[in-house]
């Protein structure tokens, strides 16, 4: 078993979890339609239409599943889209078949239905709960996946190769570098290397983005040998606003989707959860507002201007976990941020003890829940920055203001503060780019 090579066990993998899918997904269905009474009477039309509607959930979501690739990659193991697929593809599903039925106008039982769709989506994140801890995924991981990079020696020299590909324990890379983008013989010849060897995919930089002729055979090369492909761009990030338009030879960008309409349903959800979070929190807002006072001297609100949406300035309220005049001594304590900051964070002379506690568990951002209902925060977005941090955004990240800045965020639930800041910046952007209605929501559960 240790002999095979990493593109063996990779399609392995893949051919695994794409049958324990199906298969628990048919297990589902038969398992609610035994509970529920539902037997085989074709004995009149509606009969007969109300089967085919739920024997379509089954084939919905394999087709959905398959549509969000999420059999395509193991790259996605361990991942959260490995686990985001089974849910977009239930609620894509469960709306399928609802229009379906509208359209036929045969009614079908709702909770026959939403019993199978909700019972299929646990059921195939069991599985991939289980899969990304089987003895065939500790087999993938313990194997070394090689890449071959095609890339010049300052973008070599400059790729964070360890961090490249995520989800893997072990990884190689072998380069190589061309005379020109569009060199034909070359290209050739690194095709005939990635057939001939076991090379577990294939990475390409900016300056040598292949031509048409070479995304020919490098498709060719994907099909017969099961390699992964990655480009390596700066572009990659505006991928999920990108379609293509006037048969393939244009790409339209769209607006950012956390503004525009996107928002309004974003500005719906911060309202009840916010209104909601205050008065079922609102005992626990006394409480740490009598420990706040009764712990140590000065008030019990912190309030500072924080850097918010388009750049502007908002009032940051929090429960004050640090001695007075903290402010006066960030600079000596805190510095300029780098790769050190976490430690010094953690070691902060300035946090008192009572205020160790609410910042440990995040209780001291509550009261930034009356900014998410007036509205100049936002449940999930961004971390607003200090006035004084601006100057530490590069250019590369200023998108990270179009949106409000959040409670919660990508970074919030990567580390907090044990995360670098230039990472923290990066996830800021990842945000904006790959914004959606249910990615907020998973960010909120993982907060918790």
């Amino acid at each position: 078993m240790q002999h095979r090579s990493y593109p063996t066990v990779v399609a392995e993998f893949r051919r695994k979890i794409r049958a324990m899918d199906m298969s628990v997904v048919f297990i589902a269905l038969l398992s609610v339609l035994y509970l529920r009474g539902f037997f085989l009477d074709f004995s009149s039309f509606r009969h007969i239409a109300e089967w085919v509607i739920v024997l379509m959930i089954p084939f919905l979501f394999a087709v959905f599943l398959s549509g969000n690739q999420s059999w395509e990659s193991e790259a996605y193991m361990g991942s959260l889209k490995f686990y985001e697929a089974p849910l977009q593809a239930s609620i894509k599903t469960l709306f399928s078949v609802s229009a379906f039925a509208y359209l036929v106008k045969e009614p079908v039982s709702r909770i026959t239905v939403v019993s199978i769709i909700t019972f299929s989506t646990l059921a195939v994140l069991g599985v991939r709960a289980y899969l990304a801890k089987s003895k065939l995924a500790t087999l993938m991981n313990s194997k070394t996946a090689e890449f071959l990079v095609v890339a010049s020696d300052v973008e070599y020299r400059s790729l964070q190769l360890a961090d490249l590909i995520p989800n893997r324990n072990k990884t190689s890379f072998v380069h190589r570098q061309l005379t020109t983008k569009d060199c034909v013989k070359e290209w050739e010849e690194i095709c005939l290397e990635l057939e001939k060897e076991n090379f577990a995919g294939l990475i390409i930089t900016d300056t040598f983005f292949p031509s048409a002729e070479v995304n020919s055979q490098i498709s060719t090369l994907q099909a017969k040998k099961n390699i992964e492909v990655f480009f390596h761009s700066a572009i990659t990030t505006m991928l999920p606003r990108m379609q293509t338009i006037e048969n393939n030879e244009l790409i339209r960008v769209a607006r950012p989707l956390v503004i525009g309409r996107h928002a309004v349903i974003k500005r719906a959800l911060d309202v009840v959860l916010s209104l909601t979070a205050l008065i079922v929190l609102s005992p626990v807002l006394l409480l740490i507002a009598l420990g706040v006072k009764l712990t140590s001297r000065g008030p019990v609100l912190y309030t500072d201007q924080r850097i918010g949406k388009n750049n502007t300035l908002f009032s940051f309220p929090k429960f004050r976990s640090m001695v007075i005049n903290a402010d006066t001594m960030r600079a000596n304590v805190l510095g300029s941020p780098d790769e050190s900051m976490p430690e010094r964070y953690a070691r902060d002379p300035r946090v008192t003890n009572f205020g160790r506690f609410i910042r440990r568990w995040s209780l001291d951002e509550l009261p930034q829940l009356w900014c998410v209902l007036i509205g100049t925060m936002s449940i999930v977005g961004p971390r607003p920055i200090l006035r004084e941090e601006d100057i530490d955004v590069n250019k590369a990240n200023q998108s990270r203001f179009i949106a409000k800045p959040g409670l919660t965020g990508l970074w919030q639930v990567s580390g907090r503060k044990e995360v670098l800041w230039e990472a923290r910046m990066k996830q800021d952007v990842l945000y904006i780019e790959t914004w959606s209605f249910l990615n907020d929501l998973l960010l909120i559960a993982r907060t918790f």
